[in-house]
């Protein structure tokens, strides 16, 4: 029973997942709009989605929108319904758009993120895309998210990656659930670049340096000290006087003032020791570990556990290196809350490196270990016995098999359900529990084979270890029975019973019933045939070492 429970818990456990999504009522979106683009012309941006979205804020039920145009769900290319809205927002700040909706129905409310998407998609040249925010993410972004960061020196190999590692994963995971970063990356922007001919300028003895200056004061101006005033630090900047206004044109014809053969200075235009080119370069640049960088967040879908999905894009990187559409001098790494999957569940159950010092401190130091270990050391104490305690240990494995089985029905039922964190305490909270029932049989057993207990007939008498065994199940399945259907009922409209706050435990309480009710059902043959098999070996091993045997003297010796 034991090696098969460990067996079939392996086989039944699922992929996990970092953190329940739940249902919060806010879906909140961002758009890119071309670089350049003024306020008058954000405000007709505005005009332009709120007009797209006015009926459904107008709209009382969703019967009225029904009768609405349907959004294009880009993960699913399929119509969804909507729900009307409550409250809308829409903010700009320079060629980033912000904006979020929440829903009338609170228990409906992710289909709002595709139609926010699909309003954004009817502005030319802009890129977007909104979600439902997640209970638990940091400034409302998702809590089961991989991000795939690829980093490379040269920005053009790093670009075209960039853009076939992009198709390839919202050709996956669909638009909405890739967020690029920067979210500009493959847009570029205008750009004027000064390039200094250095011969020219040696020739006329003007300084690189200097001339690099002057035409960051021309252009942005620069910080040449500060100024300390009340105790106020106050920057000095030096900055052309604009007059005549600089224009990009005009740049080249700006004068610069270089030292002539007599000592005296003379005027030369920008243009005369460096050339002024008009090109494209990106408008933002990250950087990690000094690489450049973009970073693209996949959000798991609802029906994915994040394990799995880690796995899938893992296995989609390969062929794209091998192919040469990640270039060679690009490097592609996993992180996330896939990072911190992994050290939630090294922090609970450890991680099996091999039969090395470092898996044994890992399991060691596992919370599910520790949890056995402190609960098995608490009952040493109860029972002044280190063999005793081992016995109701083999309850544990009972529980865990049942847990899982329990998952996996909730999993079925609600496919969103994965063995995410707060499902993972369940079995820890298991291991408190199901010890109970053992504990009860067990400690019955002795009070008989040592006379404390009440025996049949009413009468007080010292029976032997298998008297003792069959009578403790037979007194103690009425209350064992008793407590675990109580337990197993008061928890089930934790797991079966919708409403708010219903998907953040029902995992946990579909691991809790569905461990205690198979633990129950075991441990009342599994428990009593373990405890009957080491009282035996311990009556053959005291006899051999002529040691009293205690509480089991003079009895049948398992006979």
């Amino acid at each position: 029973f034991t090696f098969g429970s460990v067996g079939l818990s392996r086989w039944l456990m699922p992929p996990t997942s970092y953190l329940p999504k739940g249902n919060r009522n806010l879906v909140f979106g961002v758009m890119l709009t071309p670089p350049g683009y003024n306020i008058d012309q954000n405000e007709s941006i505005a005009d332009r989605i709120e007009s797209r979205l006015r009926p459904y804020w107008e709209a009382q039920t969703m019967e009225q929108t029904a009768a609405l145009p349907p959004a294009s769900d880009f993960a699913t290319s399929g119509p969804v319904a909507i729900p009307p809205i409550e409250n809308y927002f829409f903010v700009s700040f320079g060629n980033t758009i912000f904006m979020g909706a929440s829903s009338k129905d609170k228990e409906l409310v992710e289909p709002l993120g595709p139609l926010l998407t699909s309003a954004m998609s009817q502005v030319p040249g802009a890129f977007g895309f909104a979600q439902q925010t997640s209970l638990f993410g940091r400034g409302g972004s998702a809590t089961n998210t991989v991000d795939v960061e690829i980093a490379g020196q040269e920005l053009g190999s790093l670009r075209s990656s960039a853009e076939a590692l992009y198709h390839q994963l919202t050709q996956v995971y669909g638009y909405a659930n890739v967020r690029p970063s920067p979210l500009n990356f493959n847009l570029a922007g205008p750009e004027l670049q000064v390039r200094i001919d250095r011969v020219r300028a040696a020739n006329l003895g003007i300084d690189v340096a200097a001339l690099g200056l002057a035409v960051q004061t021309l252009v942005d101006g620069v910080n040449v000290g500060d100024y300390r005033l009340g105790g106020d630090t106050i920057d000095l900047m030096m900055v052309g006087l604009g007059e005549p206004p600089l224009t990009p044109d005009g740049l080249g014809t700006t004068p610069l003032a270089v030292p002539a053969f007599d000592g005296s200075f003379q005027s030369v235009p920008l243009s005369a020791v460096a050339d002024i080119v008009s090109t494209t370069a990106p408008q933002q640049i990250n950087r990690i570990e000094q690489l450049r960088a973009v970073k693209f967040t996949v959000v798991s879908p609802a029906d994915q556990p994040l394990e799995a999905v880690t796995d899938q894009i893992a296995r989609m990187i390969e062929p794209m290196k091998r192919n040469g559409q990640i270039a060679p001098g690009c490097q592609v790494n996993l992180a996330g809350t896939a990072d911190k999957l992994t050290e939630v569940r090294e922090a609970m159950i450890g991680k099996w490196h091999g039969w090395t010092w470092e898996s044994l401190k890992s399991l060691g130091g596992s919370r599910f270990f520790l949890a056995m270990l402190i609960t098995y050391l608490l009952m040493a104490a109860l029972f002044e016995s280190y063999l005793y305690p081992f016995v109701i240990m083999f309850s544990v494995p009972l529980a865990m098999v049942g847990g899982f089985a329990g998952l996996a029905l909730v999993h079925a039922w609600v496919p969103s359900q994965h063995l995410d964190v707060l499902t993972m305490l369940g079995f820890v909270i298991l291991i408190g529990i199901v010890v109970n029932n053992a504990i009860l049989i067990v400690h019955q057993s002795i009070n008989f084979m040592t006379g404390r207990g009440v025996g049949e007939g009413d009468t007080t008498e010292r029976m032997s270890p298998r008297k003792a065994i069959r009578t403790s199940v037979r007194t103690r399945i009425r209350p064992i029975m008793m407590t675990t259907l109580t337990t197993v009922f008061g928890m089930l409209p934790l797991v079966v019973m919708p409403g708010s706050g219903s998907e953040l435990y029902r995992g946990l309480g579909g691991v809790v019933l569905g461990g205690l009710a198979v633990s129950t059902v075991f441990t009342l043959g599994v428990v009593p045939m373990v405890f009957s098999l080491t009282l035996d070996a311990k009556v053959w091993l005291y006899r051999k070492l002529g040691w009293p045997l205690g509480e089991i003297e003079g009895s049948e010796g398992g006979a």
